[in-house]
């Protein structure tokens, strides 16, 4: 084959199969880049924790079946507001993930020990996966108690 060939193969027949291993290409490298930032920040939030002294030993995390969350102290009292401090009015003026807001109201209490109670549910997976990032060996899911047995038919 000569030169000439192999130049109108690589540039006319092969043109869309290029194109397909650039996009592949950009696709990989963007992953990369999404994943390293994740895990940078993931870092970021662990350091933030372990240097702040825990403002409750125990949260016990209630979630509801429409995702609602509501945070409870070693007690099952209602975590108070001034744990938060100015936290949610900050928050308030901003569009809020619920999600988003559940991980740092977590990072701002930085419990010694976290307990999820509820029914396990795919649309929570990725943020309980950042919570058990941050808070590494402070994580426990209920697998069913007298607290979490009504979560799970609401």
């Amino acid at each position: 084959m000569t030169i000439l060939s192999l130049k109108v193969l690589l540039r006319f027949r092969l043109k869309e199969y290029i194109n397909e291993l650039r996009e592949a290409t950009d696709k990989a490298v963007d992953d990369f880049v999404l994943e390293r930032e994740y895990k940078e920040f993931i870092q970021l939030l662990k350091y933030f924790v372990e240097i702040q002294e825990p403002r409750a030993d125990i949260v016990h995390v209630l979630i509801n079946a429409g995702g609602l969350f509501k945070l409870f102290d070693d007690k099952m009292q209602p975590i108070r507001s001034d744990y938060l401090g100015g936290f949610l009015i900050d928050m308030m003026d901003n569009e809020i993930n619920y999600e988003d807001l559940l991980v740092s109201a977590l990072v701002t209490i930085a419990p010694k020990k976290i307990i999820f109670h509820f029914k396990m549910d795919e649309r929570y997976s990725a943020t309980i996966e950042t919570i058990k990032n941050v808070f590494a060996g402070r994580v426990n899911e209920c697998l069913g108690c007298e607290r979490c047995i009504p979560q799970k038919n609401k």
